[in-house]
């Protein structure tokens, strides 16, 4: 098997990592969640691309944590080092016309890592329906108030065994719809 099921442990501090962009508006997203989750868990930011000084300032103030690029074995550790993986996609009117119909390539990946993955932004775009549809990760309408928000993310945080199921799930998805002879 190209990928073994690896224990999901159970920490008492919990780490929410995302991989990828900042553009599109996501670093606000991930910035309103860092707000709503107000330090229960630390949330750390994996890019490329630095951020700029406004949005390293916005990150700083909300205690996100920027750790620059990583990629190949480096990725995976971090990937296997999470808790919960923050997949985003922009609520932006114009953005959501471009991402509705694509699956981002980050999620097999999250999936079969059998890490919990945490979906947040609009409802209708593909990766969403995808988390939502299979029951294979936990999706957050940034539409939603803050308090219907906060009420998921602590049910999320709060429960251990409902992030090891999912990420269970996710990993079997993953190994039954992903498997690379398959792609």
């Amino acid at each position: 098997d190209m990928h073994p099921y690896r224990e999901y442990p159970k920490r008492d501090s919990l780490t929410i990592s995302y991989f990828g962009g900042l553009h599109l508006n996501r670093w606000r997203m991930i910035v309103r969640l860092a707000e709503l989750i107000n330090g229960r868990a630390q949330i750390e930011v994996y890019s490329m691309n630095p951020p700029a000084k406004k949005i390293a300032e916005q990150f700083e103030r909300v205690g996100i944590k920027f750790c620059g690029g990583v990629t190949g074995q480096k990725l995976q550790e971090k990937i296997y080092g999470s808790d919960i993986l923050l997949h985003i996609e922009s609520d932006n009117r114009y953005m959501r016309r471009l991402t509705s119909l694509s699956v981002s390539t980050k999620i097999p990946e999250y999936l079969v890592s059998g890490r919990p993955i945490l979906g947040f932004g609009p409802a209708e775009v593909a990766s969403m329906k995808l988390l939502t549809d299979n029951d294979i990760g936990f999706f957050i309408s940034s539409e939603e108030n803050n308090s219907e928000i906060i009420v998921k993310l602590n049910r999320l945080l709060d429960n251990y065994q409902l992030r090891s199921e999912v990420g269970q799930r996710g990993y079997d998805y993953a190994i039954q719809n992903f498997d690379n002879e398959k792609v």
